[in-house]
């Protein structure tokens, strides 16, 4: 929330173009290339990850769907043997992978400002922008705050 606020800042002080992009598709962009299917997972906390699934085609990872919200369990009930595995939420999750699914390096587990600057690039160079009023975080649930302000503001009704 920080980062995506600064970064607007900077870029309507100078008048610069602004584009955000995924963090799971930062640390799947780390990931080496020599299988054919990736999951990139950050840990959501409350048993929950952040995941994305990808393909590799060209030599590059490429999303084959949304960012997902799942529960831990669900999650690595979709695990094959033969997928690559990478993202911080294997901090907590490495010791229950079923047998035969790979994880990348723990060094390419976060995402690093390298990578994310060579993404911006390629998409900018794309044609990408993105709307300096309207780019915001995505948020896949209210968080721990707002949920304990809904829970408590519905018990005084």
């Amino acid at each position: 929330r920080v980062g995506v606020t600064t970064a607007k800042l900077f870029a309507y002080a100078v008048g610069a173009a602004v584009l955000g992009v995924n963090t799971l598709e930062a640390i799947a962009a780390q990931a080496p290339t020599n299988t054919s299917e990736l999951w990139a997972a950050i840990d959501a906390q409350r048993n929950q990850v952040f995941a994305c699934q990808f393909s590799c085609q060209a030599g590059q990872w490429k999303p084959r769907n949304q960012t997902q919200l799942m529960d831990n369990v669900a999650w690595l009930g979709q695990l094959s043997p033969g997928q690559m595995i990478t993202g911080q939420a294997l901090l907590k999750l490495a010791s229950q992978l079923p047998s035969g699914v790979v994880t990348a390096d723990r060094k390419l587990w976060a995402p690093n400002a390298a990578t994310v600057g060579k993404l911006a690039w390629q998409h900018y160079q794309s044609g990408r922008r993105d709307d300096l009023f309207t780019l915001a975080p995505q948020y896949f649930r209210a968080s721990a705050a707002e949920e304990k302000r809904q829970t408590q503001s519905g018990a005084k009704k």
